[in-house]
């Protein structure tokens, strides 16, 4: 379902001709007229020449003394941050790890392997201080209707060195579409603590599960023991008003109160293997409970689980791959040990995994590990996964369901080119129409 709700006329550079923003107005109403316009670059003075063909004014990567500026001198033009939140974080590496994470990578900088900065080890996982404050530029001022993340996905290129090849800058995904840690802060405060009556929250599937509308509660960190240390620093993710550590059972400290646009952080925590459990809490010290994660020691690799993140009802991706020859399916490949966790620091962890579609119409179109040191082809049908975690890209390979007008179409393109394209064409039944077609 298309959501434009802006269309923005140029990219910071690329609005350096402050002059061209009338002739993109012009442009954009002549073709729709429903939608304000703008353009992600604030132009030069105290009322620049640009803005006045936007109908919002869009600001990238700009603070709060900018903003409050601009809403002085122009009160009646509406804001919006078009661009923000430059915060590299990598899925997977704990800040215990990695405390102190530079652009090039350092030899502070590791993972649980002790894997570093040749290796492609350059961030942590733990980014809600850096994702608050720039976040707070827009959220917290009423005249700025909010912010456009940039980015939702880590992505190829504009890497920080060798050998990422890859931009870490995404704060809800990897490059794989795996889930990154960030992505629970950002639940909390954009999804878990807007109110149902608010027209600015997010509108989910229909049919989208209990755990996805309830209060967020994540931790952050893997369970398993620090190299040199007793104890580790564990942050927990919340919009609750208080959060609180359990460890096998036992209370560890007080409960800790969890301001706007922030996160629990319990530090020297004593590791001992097993069971860590964090508890959202209404109020302190007890209670009542809105949530409860758990966190498990996890051992080494012992098999391997797969599920489909889409097509799937609990993603609001629908219950089954169309059998149109394009349609694609995410198969989501996890390394677990006995006991079914799955496993994120062992050597284990980033064992190599194959791929093979063994019956149906389906072929394997692409395999990634989410890693930002990633080299592997695309098309590669062997994979060493990146924290326990392959993702597989499977392709329809028969065109059933299109109309029957477009199967012959393909047909008839196949002939001349003397080749068969990449997906089976199942003859059109006769008499079925040309402009229509069922689902597979």
């Amino acid at each position: 379902h298309a959501s434009v709700i802006l269309w923005s006329f140029c990219n910071e550079v690329g609005c350096n001709n402050e002059s061209a923003a009338a002739d993109f107005r012009n442009v954009t109403l002549s073709n729709d007229q429903t939608r304000p316009v703008t353009q992600n670059h604030l132009g030069v003075g105290i009322h620049p020449l640009s803005m006045a063909s936007l109908d919002v004014q869009g600001v990238s990567h700009k603070d709060g003394e900018v903003m409050d500026a601009f809403h002085k001198n122009n009160p009646d033009k509406p804001l919006v941050s078009s661009e923000c939140c430059s915060c590299m974080s990598q899925r997977g590496v704990d800040r215990d790890f990695c405390p102190s994470p530079k652009d090039g990578g350092d030899d502070h900088c590791h993972d649980s392997r002790g894997q570093g900065g040749s290796s492609g080890i350059f961030y942590n996982n733990e980014i809600a201080k850096c994702t608050a404050t720039q976040v707070a530029w827009s959220d917290l001022r009423d005249f700025n209707a909010g912010t456009f993340l940039w980015s939702g996905f880590d992505y190829l290129g504009e890497s920080r060195g060798w050998p990422q090849t890859a931009k870490c800058r995404g704060a809800v995904a990897d490059v794989a579409g795996f889930e990154k840690e960030s992505r629970w802060w950002l639940r909390s405060w954009w999804l878990s603590n807007i109110s149902e009556a608010d027209h600015g929250r997010p509108v989910l599937w229909h049919g989208a599960p209990e755990s996805e509308v309830a209060t967020t509660l994540y931790i952050v960190e893997s369970w398993v023991p620090l190299p040199g240390s007793e104890t580790r620093t564990v942050h927990v993710y919340t919009d609750a008003p208080y959060a609180r550590l359990w460890l096998n059972g036992k209370l560890v400290g007080d409960s800790i109160a969890v301001p706007l646009l922030g996160s629990a952080t319990f530090s020297k925590v004593p590791f001992v293997g097993g069971n860590l459990t964090a508890e959202a809490l209404a109020s302190s010290p007890s209670g009542p409970r809105l949530a409860s994660y758990e966190r498990h020691t996890h051992g080494r690799a012992s098999r391997l689980r797969l599920s489909l993140d889409a097509p799937s009802p609990r993603t609001g991706t629908g219950e089954a791959l169309v059998a149109d020859g394009e349609d694609v399916a995410m198969v989501r490949v996890e390394i677990v040990d006995d006991a079914g966790q799955l496993v994120t620091q062992h050597a284990s962890a980033f064992s190599n995994v194959s791929l093979t579609v063994l019956s149906g119409a389906g072929r394997l179109l692409a395999a990634h590990s989410g890693g930002p040191a990633d080299h592997s082809p695309p098309s590669a049908a062997t994979v060493a996964a990146y924290h326990g975690l392959v993702r597989a890209l499977i392709r329809s390979t028969e065109d059933s369901s299109t109309s029957a007008q477009h199967r012959r179409l393909l047909r008839h393109i196949d002939l001349d080119s003397g080749r068969h394209g990449s997906a089976t064409i199942v003859d059109p039944v006769e008499g079925e129409g040309g402009a229509g077609g069922g689902g597979g």
